[in-house]
């Protein structure tokens, strides 16, 4: 995203621009035409002066010894001099008042086409600052469910009905969230329903096995057909979509609060290159191979989370409960299995469950990595360790 429209308008609005200004540029073009035949008429009349006098004079020479004569000749050079001032004095009022009309025309055109440009300077202020937002906050995945009461249906029998809803600030391209999103709502609504109405699909026991959204497993629909339809023409897209919205600006902003309370918790704890954060689960990266075990399970005590320790290349994501015992802390620390022993069998007591992935381990040679060793690839009784943790075992 280099400077959000690489300082060029989205191209509807140039569009929108362009349809704006295309009579202005029409009476633009008319103004032009009223400068030159304004020049033209002007011209004309100050030649037609100077022919007249002309006219007037050589007449007046050449009559000068008759009195009569003179009079004869120039009082039709007068009145035609007359005749034709008027004419051009009423062409060119007319052609005044064109012209100051299509002055005031221009002028109008002008403000509002430097409002226009304001209004795109902010508009384009305003999109960049939110992309800006989006990619430093990196807002989580998050699976949502919306439920709607059967009974705001016509003859509906008061059942709540579960509706899985996307989180589309995710799948969506952030270049074109803003015209994407509800389409993409709207498309999976209609997919939802379409999935309860096939009749192959309701006798199948294969589609009722559970989906996953954003990494959350769901259950589908489990209603009738009837219900499913109603719920279909009730459930607004739009109720939904906001609603959606929602739920992931709250998530959003849960994460939010929690980064900032790990900055005071852990990082004068233990030294963090970066650390990313979805809903229930953190995932840590050390930018100091001599962290102690002690310290990283001191962050994930405070942090009341289960955390996963990863290489920048990743591993799954081990989501957590508010239930401590059944927590899973998958752990990568470039500890060997002595400190890991050591380590555990001090703290952290109401976490059964702890997988070690990846340590170093001791070998005759000295220490060397999980994936290498001076014998070729690590043994599984060296990778892999049962350790006693109180009553509990932890896997490694």
């Amino acid at each position: 995203m280099v400077g959000v429209f690489d300082n060029k308008p989205p191209a509807e609005d140039v569009l929108a621009f362009n349809t704006f200004m295309e009579p202005k540029e029409r009476q633009l073009d008319s103004l032009l035409y009223y400068y030159k035949r304004r020049h033209d008429l002007e011209a004309a009349y100050e030649y037609g002066l100077t022919q007249l006098a002309l006219d007037m004079t050589k007449t007046d020479w050449e009559k000068s010894a008759n009195d009569s004569g003179i009079v004869s000749t120039v009082a039709p050079g007068w009145s035609a001099l007359k005749t034709i001032t008027n004419t051009i004095a009423l062409e060119h009022r007319r052609l005044k008042d064109c012209f100051f009309a299509g002055q005031r025309d221009l002028v109008q055109a002008k403000k509002k086409h430097d409002t226009l440009l304001t209004d795109l300077r902010r508009l384009l202020e305003e999109k960049e600052k939110v992309y800006n937002n989006l990619r430093k906050k990196e807002i989580p995945k998050v699976g949502t469910r919306l439920f709607w009461n059967d009974s705001d249906c016509a003859g509906g029998t008061g059942e709540s009905v579960e509706f899985p809803v996307r989180n589309y600030l995710l799948e969506t391209d952030q270049k074109t969230i803003g015209t994407n999103r509800r389409d993409a709502y709207v498309k999976a609504h209609t997919e939802a329903s379409e999935d309860h109405k096939d009749k192959n699909k309701r006798r199948n026991p294969g589609w009722a096995k559970s989906s996953t959204i954003c990494g959350v497993n769901v259950a589908p629909w489990r209603v009738g057909e009837q219900t499913a339809a109603r719920v279909a023409k009730v459930a607004s897209a739009d109720l939904a979509y906001r609603r959606g919205i929602e739920e992931a600006e709250r998530a959003r902003d849960d994460v939010l609060a929690a980064r900032e309370d790990v900055k005071h918790k852990c990082i004068s704890t233990l030294e963090l290159d970066r650390y990313e954060v979805t809903k229930s689960v953190w995932t840590l990266y050390s930018k100091s191979e001599k962290s102690t075990l002690d310290a990283m399970i001191k962050v994930l005590r405070n942090l009341r989370l289960g955390g996963q320790w990863n290489r920048a290349s990743g591993s799954r994501i081990v989501p957590a409960t508010e239930d401590l015992s059944a927590t899973i802390v998958t752990v990568n620390c470039n500890l060997d299995l002595d400190n890991l022993e050591h380590g555990f069998k001090s703290v952290w007591p109401e976490v059964p469950h702890v997988e070690y992935e990846n340590a170093l381990y001791k070998t005759s040679k000295g220490v060397t990595g999980s994936g290498s060793s001076p014998h070729g690839a690590s043994p599984p009784f060296l990778s892999r360790r049962r350790l006693p943790i109180g009553d509990c075992s932890v896997i490694t």
